[in-house]
């Protein structure tokens, strides 16, 4: 995201991962390990790796490779940096634009990167042709109810974070949230659309998830509580 290619922006975002009961920490990652399970063995491919701290988790669970790729110059440097010295790789590239092997991975996995995706149906295709037979597909987006209260492109922007507001959820495509100090452009598709496009590209869904707090991955009840409130993620398995 070359939203990450800003030096503040950048800071604040690896700040904000670092926090006590920080959504990516206690919602996301663990439904996204759960759903992944064990990867000794497997070929992994990682579409926006970030800094490669998932990466360099599989590598020592005993993964045989991990590529991971990365279109922001900044945080591509922490991902080479972090993947130093191991079986892992990093290509910094566009996750669009990369040439993708044929039947190369046993799996491709991508954290909150899709919904920064315009041309999801393509790059469906182009990860199922990508996966050895048998492969897996995992990936987690925002939810729909988040991206739908997020206002159209070049309108006003909702600045709510406690108090979300569904609307006009079934207006799919480009809308802007202010996050980190900007206005980023994302996608919004409807949990339908989401899994129609993966059924598509020719993969079998096997679980669909969303991302249930659970109470033993947060520190304060506060925060547990409000988490409660709204489903910030959403989770597809496919597989080949």
């Amino acid at each position: 995201m070359q939203l990450f290619n800003d030096h503040k922006a950048l800071r604040n975002y690896m700040e904000r991962r670092g926090r006590d009961d920080n959504p990516n920490k206690v919602l996301e990652g663990p439904v996204m390990s759960q759903l992944i399970g064990a990867v000794e063995g497997l070929d992994i491919l990682d579409l926006g790796c970030g800094d490669a701290g998932v990466g360099r988790k599989m590598i020592q669970q005993g993964c045989r490779s991990y590529t991971g790729l990365e279109g922001a110059p900044r945080m591509a440097e922490k991902a080479r940096e972090g993947l130093a010295g191991t079986r892992g790789q990093l290509v910094e590239t566009d996750i669009t634009e990369w040439d993708y092997p044929e039947d190369q991975f046993d799996l491709v996995i991508s954290s909150l990167v899709f919904h920064y995706i315009e041309e999801m149906p393509q790059l469906l295709k182009k990860v199922y042709r990508t996966l050895k037979p048998g492969g897996r597909l995992i990936f987690s987006v925002e939810h729909p109810i988040v991206t739908s209260c997020f206002k159209g492109y070049g309108t006003e922007i909702s600045q709510r974070h406690e108090d979300w507001r569904v609307d006009d959820y079934f207006y799919t495509g480009e809308r802007v949230k202010h996050w980190l100090g900007n206005d980023v452009r994302i996608f919004h598709h409807t949990v339908e659309e989401w899994f129609l496009m993966v059924q598509k590209a020719n993969f079998t869904v096997d679980s669909l998830r969303e991302s249930c707090p659970e109470k033993r991955h947060f520190s304060s009840e506060k925060e547990y509580r409000r988490r409660m409130r709204v489903p910030l993620f959403l989770f597809l398995k496919g597989k080949k």
